[in-house]
Protein backbone atom coordinates (compact mmCIF):
# COMPACT_ATOMS: atom_id res chain seq x y z
CA UNK A 1 0.00 0.00 0.00
CA UNK A 2 3.22 2.55 1.13
CA UNK A 3 4.94 1.71 -2.30
CA UNK A 4 1.66 2.58 -4.14
CA UNK A 5 0.98 5.87 -2.52
CA UNK A 6 4.90 6.45 -3.24
CA UNK A 7 4.41 5.48 -7.20
CA UNK A 8 1.37 7.80 -7.28
CA UNK A 9 3.40 10.83 -5.14
CA UNK A 10 6.01 10.66 -7.64
CA UNK A 11 3.83 10.50 -10.65
CA UNK A 12 2.05 13.21 -9.81
CA UNK A 13 5.01 15.43 -9.02
CA UNK A 14 6.33 13.99 -12.63
CA UNK A 15 3.48 15.32 -14.25
CA UNK A 16 3.71 18.21 -12.19
CA UNK A 17 7.13 19.18 -13.59
CA UNK A 18 6.29 18.41 -17.27
CA UNK A 19 2.89 20.61 -17.27
CA UNK A 20 5.63 23.62 -15.23
CA UNK A 21 8.33 22.78 -18.09
CA UNK A 22 5.44 22.81 -20.92
CA UNK A 23 2.34 24.91 -20.05
CA UNK A 24 2.98 28.69 -20.56
CA UNK A 25 -0.03 31.30 -20.94
CA UNK A 26 -0.87 32.10 -24.53
CA UNK A 27 0.13 35.70 -25.59
CA UNK A 28 -2.79 37.77 -26.01
CA UNK A 29 -2.87 38.34 -29.89
CA UNK A 30 -6.46 39.44 -30.25
CA UNK A 31 -7.14 42.86 -28.11
CA UNK A 32 -4.86 45.79 -28.68
CA UNK A 33 -4.85 47.37 -25.14
CA UNK A 34 -5.56 51.09 -24.19
CA UNK A 35 -3.22 52.34 -21.61
CA UNK A 36 -6.31 53.51 -19.86
CA UNK A 37 -7.89 51.35 -17.94
CA UNK A 38 -11.16 53.51 -17.06
CA UNK A 39 -12.09 53.69 -20.59
CA UNK A 40 -11.72 50.35 -21.31
CA UNK A 41 -14.37 47.68 -22.22
CA UNK A 42 -14.88 45.07 -20.26
CA UNK A 43 -13.45 43.19 -23.12
CA UNK A 44 -10.27 44.97 -23.00
CA UNK A 45 -9.71 44.61 -19.48
CA UNK A 46 -10.27 41.13 -19.23
CA UNK A 47 -7.01 40.86 -21.47
CA UNK A 48 -5.62 43.58 -19.80
CA UNK A 49 -5.58 41.76 -16.56
CA UNK A 50 -4.80 38.35 -18.88
CA UNK A 51 -2.13 40.15 -19.91
CA UNK A 52 -0.34 41.12 -16.82
CA UNK A 53 -0.95 37.83 -14.97
CA UNK A 54 -4.12 38.58 -12.75
CA UNK A 55 -6.01 35.64 -13.61
CA UNK A 56 -8.33 35.49 -11.59
CA UNK A 57 -9.58 38.87 -12.14
CA UNK A 58 -9.50 38.28 -15.62
CA UNK A 59 -11.57 35.04 -14.86
CA UNK A 60 -13.94 37.02 -13.32
CA UNK A 61 -14.85 39.49 -16.53
CA UNK A 62 -14.35 36.30 -18.69
CA UNK A 63 -17.12 34.83 -16.96
CA UNK A 64 -19.29 37.84 -17.49
CA UNK A 65 -18.48 38.44 -21.69
CA UNK A 66 -19.21 34.73 -22.10
CA UNK A 67 -23.14 35.71 -20.86
CA UNK A 68 -23.33 38.22 -23.85
CA UNK A 69 -20.73 37.03 -26.15
CA UNK A 70 -20.76 33.73 -28.14
CA UNK A 71 -16.46 34.73 -29.22
CA UNK A 72 -14.29 31.37 -29.05
CA UNK A 73 -11.55 33.38 -29.14
CA UNK A 74 -12.23 34.75 -25.38
CA UNK A 75 -13.10 30.96 -24.54
CA UNK A 76 -9.89 30.24 -25.47
CA UNK A 77 -8.44 32.65 -23.14
CA UNK A 78 -10.86 32.08 -20.58
CA UNK A 79 -9.83 28.73 -20.63
CA UNK A 80 -6.02 29.56 -19.56
CA UNK A 81 -7.18 31.72 -16.92
CA UNK A 82 -8.62 28.64 -15.54
CA UNK A 83 -5.68 26.27 -16.20
CA UNK A 84 -3.76 28.76 -14.32
CA UNK A 85 -6.67 28.69 -11.38
CA UNK A 86 -6.20 25.07 -11.72
CA UNK A 87 -9.67 24.47 -12.81
CA UNK A 88 -8.62 21.97 -15.32
CA UNK A 89 -11.50 20.65 -15.68
CA UNK A 90 -13.84 23.96 -16.48
CA UNK A 91 -11.09 24.72 -18.83
CA UNK A 92 -11.49 21.54 -21.00
CA UNK A 93 -15.60 22.27 -21.37
CA UNK A 94 -14.29 26.18 -22.52
CA UNK A 95 -11.63 24.08 -25.19
CA UNK A 96 -13.60 21.52 -26.47
CA UNK A 97 -16.10 24.12 -27.19
CA UNK A 98 -13.92 25.38 -29.87
CA UNK A 99 -14.74 24.67 -33.36
CA UNK A 100 -12.06 23.08 -36.69
CA UNK A 101 -13.22 26.15 -38.57
CA UNK A 102 -11.27 28.67 -35.84
CA UNK A 103 -8.10 30.27 -35.19
CA UNK A 104 -7.34 28.70 -32.36
CA UNK A 105 -8.58 25.40 -32.55
CA UNK A 106 -5.00 23.79 -32.91
CA UNK A 107 -4.17 25.90 -29.93
CA UNK A 108 -6.82 24.33 -27.65
CA UNK A 109 -6.27 21.15 -28.27
CA UNK A 110 -2.58 21.78 -26.98
CA UNK A 111 -3.95 23.47 -24.35
CA UNK A 112 -6.73 20.35 -23.64
CA UNK A 113 -3.99 18.06 -23.78
CA UNK A 114 -1.94 20.02 -20.86
CA UNK A 115 -5.43 20.29 -18.55
CA UNK A 116 -5.62 16.73 -18.94
CA UNK A 117 -1.95 16.45 -17.79
CA UNK A 118 -2.98 18.97 -15.22
CA UNK A 119 -5.86 16.69 -13.91
CA UNK A 120 -4.18 13.55 -13.68
CA UNK A 121 -5.87 11.86 -17.34
CA UNK A 122 -2.60 11.08 -18.58
CA UNK A 123 -4.17 8.16 -20.89
CA UNK A 124 -6.48 10.96 -22.61
CA UNK A 125 -3.57 13.50 -22.92
CA UNK A 126 -1.62 11.15 -24.42
CA UNK A 127 -3.97 10.12 -27.31
CA UNK A 128 -4.58 14.01 -27.52
CA UNK A 129 -0.58 14.55 -27.60
CA UNK A 130 -0.20 11.42 -30.31
CA UNK A 131 -3.13 13.04 -32.21
CA UNK A 132 -1.44 16.58 -32.67
CA UNK A 133 1.65 14.85 -33.48
CA UNK A 134 0.34 12.88 -36.13
CA UNK A 135 -1.57 15.63 -38.06
CA UNK A 136 -0.24 16.57 -41.33
CA UNK A 137 1.14 19.91 -41.75
CA UNK A 138 1.99 22.53 -39.61
CA UNK A 139 0.30 22.33 -36.51
CA UNK A 140 0.49 24.64 -33.40
CA UNK A 141 3.61 23.10 -31.08
CA UNK A 142 3.40 19.80 -32.81
CA UNK A 143 7.26 19.16 -31.77
CA UNK A 144 6.39 20.32 -28.02
CA UNK A 145 3.51 17.75 -28.86
CA UNK A 146 5.85 15.14 -29.94
CA UNK A 147 8.36 15.85 -27.10
CA UNK A 148 6.17 15.78 -24.15
CA UNK A 149 4.41 12.26 -25.49
CA UNK A 150 7.71 10.70 -25.64
CA UNK A 151 8.21 11.61 -21.74
CA UNK A 152 4.85 10.80 -20.57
Amino acid sequence: MAFSYACQSNKNQDTSALLEEYFQPFPNIIQPLDPDLASQSVKEQAFKLYNIGKYDQARILFDELQLSLNDPEVDFYHGICLMKLNQPDEALKLFRGISKNVQFYDHARWYSALAYLQNGEIDKAKDLLKSISEKAGMVYNQEQAKKLLNRL
